[in-house]
């Protein structure tokens, strides 16, 4: 299977149980990674959605990027796969790896 294809429900939900945090939603008919990062401030959201977006680009593949005071939500999934594939896991195990606090 290409790293671009898209991913059966049976391969998303054992991978998804492999992630803290993370949910599969539906948004117009496509599937989604997503999840909601919290901060203390707005620039903490913004300084973190900066980091996503630098490791979006240094793999080409882009999520959605959703800025609140004190929230960041990513949602990942592939265009052209019209739903999930195998980079979008990969993606959101690095962003946990990028942005996690230790409490």
């Amino acid at each position: 299977m290409s790293q671009y294809s898209q991913m059966n429900e049976r391969d998303i939900d054992q991978e998804l149980s492999r992630l803290i945090g993370w949910i599969k939603i539906e948004s117009e008919g496509i599937a989604k990674l997503e999840k909601v990062f919290s901060y203390r401030d707005y620039q903490q959201a913004v300084q973190s959605a900066q980091r996503v977006a630098d490791l979006a680009d240094e793999h080409n593949h882009h999520p959605l990027l959703i800025i609140e005071w004190g929230k960041l939500t990513v949602q990942w999934w592939t265009h052209s796969a019209n739903g999930l594939s195998e980079t979008d896991f990969n993606l959101a195990r690095a962003t946990d790896d990028l942005l996690f606090v230790p409490q």
